[in-house]
């Protein structure tokens, strides 16, 4: 297309701001305030004396400019036609939902899930990708800025202070050392197994990976008197997302704490026991009972409600909750969990 003048008329205010306005042949007329982004952009090219309709149009229209803006930010993504394309494929219904409202809201949220598309395509395994999508469609999760997505963990409080350890016992690695048993960790320390430990089938229920969830499981799994961590998972570690758990928490190999809440977890437990729900269930068909008064005891904290003091009752290594057998190690074990003899998180 040519290259032409088109006339146009500059405008000033009293408050100072200014308006221009743009004549095109058989249309109506562009007006753009001061305060538009592509103002000074618009207003140099009817002064250069060679443009055309196209390029009017497009600096006029936000949208149009906020998307090319868009697909300059990243080699790999790119936006037509109201959908996203990462390497030329249409990528995921909801991220691109998400980034296209975003650009038609002109809000700069789509930046993160940038970051976040490239990351998942840094996974090495296509169904680890496919289900952290499914993942992210169930939970509303958050997403930082660099592509991380923020999940949580429920952890035991040690007797230093700033110091948690996982519920689990297990081998992992801290900040560049291995570790086993119960695993230490404090804010800003990276936690992370090899890949190949951790179980990719979903179907594998309380199987060997370092678990993350949503803030009500990990919250119910941290148990009165726990702590719940935040930490940031990078998708390419997201291995699987196990079935056994309603979908709420994934198996990852890395993971960097940064932050800790231990208030929440007991707000938690105490707000489902005044509703008469626990936490899980006990794997047992019978509850262990208080030896002085008879009455059932809380499945987590194992107190008896009146007080009378703690009974002795052993834990389940997998999961601390009331052991009725053994595993095949020889160590205590709920009846789910009889046989198992590799630990989870």
């Amino acid at each position: 297309m040519s290259t032409r003048k088109f006339p146009y008329h500059q405008v000033g205010r009293e408050d100072g701001s200014a308006y221009l306005t743009v004549f095109l042949p058989g249309r109506n007329p562009l007006t753009v305030a001061d305060d538009h982004p592509n103002y000074k952009d618009l207003l140099s090219e009817l002064q250069c004396g060679g443009t055309t309709v196209n390029i009017l149009e497009e600096l006029a229209d936000i949208s149009i400019a906020v998307a090319k803006r868009f697909r300059n930010l990243s080699e790999r993504v790119a936006v037509a036609d109201g959908q996203v394309y990462f390497d030329g494929d249409v990528v995921d219904g909801t991220i691109s939902d998400i980034i296209v409202r975003a650009l038609d809201e002109q809000s700069d949220d789509w930046r993160p899930l940038v970051a976040f598309m490239e990351n998942v395509a840094a996974n090495p395994e296509e169904h680890s990708r496919v289900q952290l999508y499914d993942w992210l469609r169930a939970h509303s999760l958050t997403i930082t800025f660099d592509g991380m997505i923020v999940g949580h963990k429920g952890v035991r409080i040690t007797g230093t202070p700033g110091l948690y350890e996982s519920r689990q016992s297990g081998h992992a690695i801290v900040n560049g050392d291995e570790v086993n048993g119960h695993v230490p960790q404090r804010v800003g320390d990276i936690v992370e197994m090899p890949r190949s430990a951790v179980a990719h089938d979903p179907a594998a229920s309380c199987s060997t990976g370092l678990h993350v969830g949503t803030f009500d499981y990990a919250g119910r799994w941290a148990g009165s008197g726990g702590a719940l961590l935040t930490v940031a998972v990078n998708p390419r570690d997201v291995v699987s997302v196990p079935t056994d758990a309603g979908g709420e928490k994934v198996r990852v190999s890395r993971y960097l704490v940064i932050a800790v809440d231990e208030e929440a977890p007991t707000q938690m437990f105490r707000e489902a026991q005044d509703a008469s729900v626990y936490p899980w269930e006990t794997g047992s068909d019978e509850l262990p009972e208080c030896p002085e008064c008879g009455e059932y005891l809380d499945t987590i904290t194992e107190d008896c409600p009146n007080e009378c003091g703690q009974a002795e009752v052993e834990e389940c290594e997998w999961c601390s909750l009331p052991a009725t057998t053994t595993d095949a190690d020889g160590d205590p074990a709920c009846s789910d969990h009889e046989g198992n003899s590799l630990y989870g998180d």
